[in-house]
């Protein structure tokens, strides 16, 4: 926190504070001096608030990455410590007038008019009332909390975010705001921030679609949850509800709605926590029974997406999303070697630059006739290669096959319950093998699109290198112990297909 050193000059006692190396970058300046119109303690008291503001705002800065007005922060936070932001005072009386004064200050000098007022005005009450008007009507400062999560969820929507992200922000903030009363953001602050920790601290995972709360306001669940003495959400899925709410107040912070944000700062995992794997991949045991033919031939003949996505995931390491909204068209030959190409064009979208890439197929996939798969789809006049579920899924591409994985084979056909393990184990197993056969981080992340922690593993890797990407994936695939898998029969999936096409459900999914 930035130390106020006092100085004391004709006019006056001031506070100066030595600004950090990289805020000084973004103004210019070393040194941030304030007057402090007080003596004594005085002084020194509203010099550490000062202090207190500055550290609070700097955090914000670092956080929002550059993108807020630096100069205009620091003086923010100054102003909200020597002028309360919410402090606003309207003197009204009926048929006369009506005066309203912003902060103490103002309204001081509405104090000192009142004897000329007076003067000239039969009848005017005395200070004594008008003091007492101005207790009773203070103005509201700003929007509401409610107001602003609105604004903000809009602009945010129109950001061209994914859908799952933008989702996943709707939740949070919603939440919070179910939480809080609708206050004045600028009234805004760190007791209403630890309130959300605390009600986080006793929400159920999933509450609002468990029979127990349906139906109950969200401080009816909290309650509830505390009287059955319920645990919580994790820490982890904590601190992904509070990185929401820290991108709103920045963005309030931004507008000028908040003093600085009451979250910088403040994080309940250090990044040791935050890396630390809380996931593994499957054990030979698992894979087997996740594979076995039988369990397969039962949970996945009668549906297209059951039956190849988890393989993606175990023999390519592509994520779930990248394989559900793959289109036929994707699926191409480079350099004599088949794969798909993983892009960000039109509807779909990417987790972050080093996403896009091409993947060859392994041998196990093309051996059990994916590309006999992808020429059924296409002749039905399918964009997508796997319609029933992809890009327009409301929690993102891949949402259905990946609860019913999680739920469906993983936990009940299979009776594996360790938390440690869901659909996303299928790529910790195969970057596992890639290190298992000696590749490195940059040799597998080329193929899962990884981003590596080297710098010079961060690169495209140009046609020339498929026919090499293709010997490891291959090496890769093969050394997983899986049971032999049966391959797919032209038409098996015909059916379906044809439901999809009758229903208009898939009207996106067509090309």
């Amino acid at each position: 926190m930035p130390k106020a050193f006092l100085l004391r000059r004709p006019s006056g006692l001031y506070a100066r504070f030595l600004l950090p190396a990289d805020i000084r970058a973004k103004t210019g300046t070393r040194y941030l001096v304030r007057p402090l119109r007080s003596t004594g303690d005085a002084a020194r008291l509203l010099a550490a608030r000062m202090g207190y503001a500055l550290a609070q705002a700097i955090q914000s800065i670092r956080c929002a990455g550059g993108d807020l007005d630096t100069k205009s922060q620091l003086e923010g936070a100054i102003q909200s410590v020597v002028f309360p932001v919410s402090t606003g005072y309207e003197i009204n009386v009926p048929g006369l007038l009506t005066i309203k004064a912003d902060g103490p200050a103002g309204h001081a000098r509405v104090m000192e008019a009142l004897s000329v007022l007076q003067a000239v005005i039969p009848g005017l009450p005395g200070a004594g009332a008008w003091r007492a008007a101005s207790a009773s009507r203070a103005l509201p400062s700003g929007p509401t909390l409610h107001e602003s999560a609105k604004r903000f969820l809009a602009h945010y929507s129109s950001t061209s975010r994914a859908a799952s992200t933008q989702l996943e922000a709707e939740h949070s903030v919603a939440l919070f705001c179910d939480l809080t009363d609708d206050i004045p953001m600028a009234d805004l602050g760190p007791t209403h921030v630890d309130a959300f920790r605390e009600a986080l601290a006793s929400w159920p995972a999933r509450a609002r679609v468990l029979p127990a709360y349906r139906g109950l306001s969200a401080k009816a669940i909290v309650a509830k949850a505390k009287t059955r003495g319920e645990g919580g959400l994790s820490i982890r899925t904590m601190e992904k509800h509070l990185d929401r709410l820290r991108t709103f107040f920045n963005w309030s912070v931004q507008r000028r709605e908040l003093a600085h944000n009451p979250l910088a700062g403040l994080r309940l995992q250090t990044n040791a926590d935050k890396y630390t794997k809380t996931k593994r991949g499957f054990r030979p045991e698992e894979l087997s029974a996740l594979f076995d033919p039988v369990r397969r031939a039962e949970q996945c003949d009668d549906d297209p997406m059951y039956f190849w996505i988890p393989l993606f995931g175990l023999f390519t390491g592509a994520r779930l999303s990248e394989a559900a909204q793959l289109l036929v068209s994707d699926l191409a030959e480079v350099s004599g070697v088949w794969g798909f190409h993983i892009t960000g064009e039109g509807a779909k979208s990417v987790k972050n630059a080093q996403s896009k890439r091409f993947v060859p197929v392994p041998e196990r996939l093309l051996a059990l006739g994916l590309l006999d798969y992808a020429a059924d789809v296409k002749a039905l006049g399918f964009a997508a290669l796997f319609p029933g579920g992809s890009v327009g899924a409301k929690n993102g591409p891949g949402d259905r096959v990946g609860k019913w994985f999680n739920r469906t084979l993983l936990r009940s056909a299979c009776g594996i319950s360790d938390k440690a393990v869901s659909y996303h184990s299928t790529r910790h197993t195969f970057i596992t093998a890639g290190d298992k056969l000696g590749f490195s981080e940059a040799q597998v992340g080329a193929l899962t699109g990884h981003e590596a922690r080297s710098v010079q593993a961060r690169h495209y890797i140009d046609a020339s290198t498929v026919p090499h990407r293709k010997e490891r994936i291959d090496r890769i695939a093969a050394s997983l112990p899986v049971p032999p898998l049966a391959a797919y029969r032209a038409g098996q999936f015909g059916g379906v297909l044809r439901g999809f096409a009758a229903s208009g459900e898939e009207d996106s999914d067509r090309g």
